[in-house]
């Protein structure tokens, strides 16, 4: 579709094995399962904006809180771009936790997977009303294998073209 997927849980990662001094507090903040702090995020974001925005962007992972939304905007106003839509993946907490520990990533442990569901729970999920109040949601059913969910993800976004 020409979209630029940005996931921010992969920059991440790549700062860290860049093993800078930014990629080492990043670390500190993924492995402890806490989330990386706005201002960090939102200067890795703003640059992926500048760089490749033109084409449009799919953000995996980001905004994560309302702070993060609102200077989301701001950065995307900047470049006269907006939010098109706001995918959320519909998943209960038991099946999150069974997937993201079959990834086996060392920062995908239960203590830390449990903390970042307690953090999704607190922070994350006021941005699907936050958005839906802008009639931006769609929702899609996450509960099914990878390829019906890819597909399902795919339908979506198609839809959402325009």
């Amino acid at each position: 579709m020409g979209i630029v997927h940005v996931s921010t849980g992969a920059l991440f990662r790549k700062t860290i094995d860049e093993d800078t001094s930014v990629g080492k507090r990043v670390r500190e903040y993924v492995e402890s399962g806490r989330l990386v702090p706005d201002d960090l995020v939102v200067g890795v974001v703003e640059k992926l904006v500048a760089d490749e925005g033109n084409g449009g962007l799919c953000f995996d992972g980001f905004p994560r809180t309302f702070v993060q939304a609102k200077a989301l905007e701001g950065v995307l106003a900047k470049y006269s771009l907006n939010v098109d839509m706001a995918l959320v993946l519909d998943l209960g907490d038991d099946a999150a936790l069974c997937r993201l520990r079959e990834r086996g990533r060392v920062d995908d442990a239960d203590p830390t997977i449990r903390q970042r569901l307690e953090l999704y729970h607190e922070a994350t999920e006021p941005l699907i009303r936050y958005y839906c109040g802008k009639g931006l949601v769609c929702r899609v059913d996450g509960d099914a294998d990878v390829p019906t969910v890819s597909r399902r993800i795919d339908e979506a976004l198609k839809v959402g073209v325009v």
